[in-house]
């Protein structure tokens, strides 16, 4: 609990960009504070309260302070606040239960545990506000997802029945030159004209070619909602990794370089 403070906003850490180059180059650092020693190292290194240092080799004088950054399961820490909320209600009702006449400890004890208090109910409030907003944003998704799911239940439908409507078979070479013809046509069933001319080309009678176009045109409105839900899908389960991650790895602290 003693990583909380007042200043520090958890909703903007969570969304903390670490591609940026203050932590890029404190990776670089860390990288170099942990490698092997050996005689080619630039620096040699050290540990003081907390911080790490990188000390130039040939210059004593120059230093590179390493404040590190800070992590927490997110889970594991709204627990906590919970439990050490229940903590300091149990221990400011003892102060405010007493019999005996407040004195100097009592009244400094309770100011600590009012501010606790506020601490940790604000970073609790916090919290659930990343919580929610990830909900909300799966919760649009899943909503997408369920509408093109029932659309592709009524365009497999529409596309079994245009099919089952088709009173003849025809070549499959025709077949696919009628497919070409429709992607050529911005995916959109030709006109009479064009139906009539592809019909006396091929010697089939234009009812029977405008059968096919309709089967056609349902496979296309499947296969495209299909793909969707396939991307919703992913998007869905790429989120969630994303939110998982960052919940497991929750960043409290940014780091701090001082060169």
């Amino acid at each position: 609990m003693d990583i909380l403070n007042k200043t520090q906003n958890l909703e903007k850490l969570f969304e903390y960009d670490k591609n940026d180059k203050l932590y890029h180059d404190y990776l670089e650092y860390l990288k170099l504070y942990y490698q092997k020693p050996n005689k080619n190292n630039k620096y040699d290194t050290s540990y003081d309260n907390g911080k790490l240092f990188l000390i130039d080799k040939k210059n004593k004088t120059k230093k590179i302070e390493i404040n590190p950054s800070k992590y927490t399961d997110l889970d594991k820490l709204y627990n906590d606040l919970k439990l050490n909320i229940k903590i300091v209600l149990e221990r400011i009702s003892l102060i405010v239960e007493k019999t005996e006449n407040y004195n100097d400890i009592d009244r400094e004890e309770f100011k600590n545990l009012k501010e606790k208090y506020l601490l940790y109910n604000t970073k609790i409030i916090e919290i659930d506000s990343i919580n929610e907003k990830y909900n909300k944003s799966i919760d649009i998704l899943l909503t997408e997802k369920i509408e093109l799911s029932n659309n592709l239940a009524k365009y497999y439908i529409e596309r079994t029945n245009a099919f089952n409507n088709i009173s003849k078979e025809i070549p499959k070479n025709i077949k696919n030159e009628l497919i070409k013809i429709y992607n050529k046509n911005e995916n959109k069933t030709p006109l009479d004209t064009d139906v009539n001319y592809i019909a006396k080309k091929y010697t089939i009678p234009s009812k029977i070619i405008e059968e096919w176009f309709q089967w056609i045109e349902k496979c296309y409105y499947y296969l495209i909602t299909k793909k969707k839900v396939y991307l919703i899908n992913d998007e869905i389960k790429k989120n969630q990794q994303i939110f998982e991650y960052k919940n497991k790895n929750m960043l409290l602290k940014i780091p701090e370089i001082t060169v």
